[in-house]
């Protein structure tokens, strides 16, 4: 799905709009790879969802009630310990890097002040919560990384935080989008969305294609150019709108920040929303019912596969039993006229 960087900082401006100065009230953890915050100020409450799920790595304000365990684990325990009541004072990404910094201020145990950082990472299957202190050193994380799983980076308490990997490409909020349209121009891949994918950092495929799209219908001298200005200025501005794509039976296609004409072309239905955080709840509500059924629809189709197989199997031996048997009468006549002359 099209969780990329330009996207993440959509969602940040949200957060920073309605969290900032807010305390950390509750943390419950529904499953292994998924964290509900809830915060609370003056305005009302706020319940932020993360998760670090392979196919659904996301984070957005959510209105969905989720179901919490009984027993938190122990995870969750050292975040409500080190977090409750905890203020948050700022929300920071690095370029656009997939890459969240939650700074809060808190107190130790002795009651001396702190700041530490929550770091959300939303890279699908890379994806992690990480809570670091002092010198960005690592207190714990949703799922640790150790030397057999990454000999680059590891994520484990003690260790010293470090960013993922930069891909080195261009940021759209920092360079001229003429030298940017000049670099794709230069491109010896072949098609505009790959070129446009490979050069600028924090784009997704349905961003790139719409790039393409609108670059090949565009009247303009410097179409290129003039789109990507205009994709500039959508980044930066404060409030974003959430178009979500579905196709005309309603199955989930995708979803991103900009209007999507090349969809809308091709049939799909694309569906706008007032904020990206209700955009992603709407989506992924639709897709985990949407995965459920299907999830459901595969086990039972799987055990009456298996059941198939098994009642098949024992035909063919009770067939097997009956063809043996097919001359019984006469064995029985010749066993009876044995007996009786014996």
């Amino acid at each position: 799905m099209a969780f990329d960087g330009a996207l993440l900082r959509c969602v940040k401006l949200e957060l920073e709009e309605n969290l900032i100065n807010s305390k950390v009230d509750k943390i419950h953890q529904p499953s292994k790879d998924e964290l509900i915050i809830t915060f609370r100020s003056r305005s009302g409450s706020y319940k932020l969802l993360i998760s670090i799920k392979a196919n659904s790595s996301r984070i957005h304000l959510t209105n969905k009630p989720i179901e919490n365990p009984k027993v938190p684990p122990m995870i969750c325990m050292l975040l409500r310990k080190k977090l409750a009541g905890a203020k948050l004072v700022n929300v920071r990404q690095k370029e656009l890097e997939r890459v969240l910094f939650f700074d809060f201020d808190t107190v130790n145990d002795i009651f001396e002040k702190q700041r530490l950082v929550f770091i959300v990472e939303i890279m699908g299957k890379y994806s992690n919560v990480i809570l670091a202190g002092k010198n960005y050193n690592v207190i714990d994380a949703l799922r640790r990384v150790n030397e057999d799983m990454s000999s680059k980076r590891q994520v484990l308490p003690g260790v010293k935080y470090t960013l993922p990997p930069s891909q080195r490409k261009l940021n759209i909020l920092n360079e001229q989008t003429t030298n940017i349209a000049q670099k794709i121009t230069e491109s010896s891949l072949k098609s505009t969305s790959k070129a446009v994918s490979h050069t600028i950092q924090g784009l997704s495929f349905i961003v790139c294609d719409e790039i393409e799209f609108l670059n090949s219908i565009s009247k303009s001298k410097k179409p290129l150019e003039e789109t990507l200005s205009t994709l500039k200025r959508r980044i930066n501005s404060k409030l974003h709108a959430g178009y979500m794509v579905t196709s005309s039976s309603g199955k989930m296609i995708d979803f991103t920040f900009i209007p999507v004409k090349h969809f809308e072309e091709s049939g799909c239905i694309v569906k706008k929303f007032d904020t990206i955080s209700e955009m992603l709840d709407a989506f992924y509500y639709e897709k985990d019912s949407y995965d459920r059924v299907k999830n459901k629809n595969q086990f039972l189709f799987k055990y009456l596969h298996n059941l198939s197989t098994k009642l098949s199997k024992k035909l063919k031996i009770l067939n097997k039993e009956l063809m043996q048997s097919h001359d019984k009468e006469k064995f029985k006549i010749q066993a009876d006229f044995k007996c009786k002359r014996i």
